[in-house]
């Protein structure tokens, strides 16, 4: 997946060692008592999602510091968060400042300040290009279907993507975009903004061909 991929490559970026799990049953298999200093989980995932990741690694250890990711900036998202057992939540697209910020205050170690724009490796920004070039005909396709959660799924994941890599606006963009399609109709006007957006994004993806 690729917006986990990106998110190991910031990590890495700040001087930590990761481990990524697909989901939350695997990361509870991986968990081992002292081996991690923090747990970074999407609250949403498939199989075991990060609610219950946070309950099942509560009941074994009480001080592991365990950070929710979440598309849902609700106060009631951050109260659900903290009620499982989690530290702390952050709203997708996340960047690199937030990570180093967030790692910085719950695992009291220093990390280097973070001056520019994350680049990514050459084999990371092929898979960066190469996967949200796909994920753009995806999402004409279900446009074309008229299949409004799809096309907010779609962009869901790009969004995650986009913020990764600092095109912040980009992202912030195709959340809201998101969010009005979310159990509702795809309209013309809404087509045409994300068609709009969609070509936006090639075109950024065009610069880093």
């Amino acid at each position: 997946m690729i917006n986990s991929a990106i998110i190991k490559e910031q990590l890495e970026a700040l001087g930590c060692s990761v481990v990524v799990a697909a989901n939350g049953e695997q990361a509870l298999v991986q968990w081992a008592p002292g081996h991690f200093d923090l747990v970074l989980t999407d609250v949403n995932m498939p199989v075991m999602n990060g609610y219950q990741l946070a309950e099942a690694l509560r009941q074994q250890d009480k001080t592991l510091p365990i950070i929710g990711v979440t598309a849902n900036a609700l106060r009631e998202e951050g109260e659900r968060c903290a009620a499982v057992g989690m530290n702390a939540w952050m709203v997708k697209p996340l960047n690199l400042a937030t990570l180093r910020a967030q790692l910085q205050k719950h695992c009291k170690i220093a990390l280097p300040a973070v001056t520019e724009q994350l680049q990514l490796s050459p084999k990371m920004r092929e898979l960066f290009v190469a996967t949200l070039r796909q994920d753009v005909l995806t999402t004409l396709t279900a446009l074309d279907s008229a299949d409004a959660n799809r096309v907010a799924q779609q962009l869901h994941s790009m969004a995650g993507a986009l913020g990764a890599v600092q095109a912040s606006d980009m992202a912030t963009t195709f959340v809201e975009l998101e969010c009005r399609l979310t159990g509702m109709a795809v309209t013309p006007a809404l087509a045409a903004q994300v068609r709009h957006n969609l070509a936006r994004l090639n075109a950024l993806l065009d610069t880093l061909d």
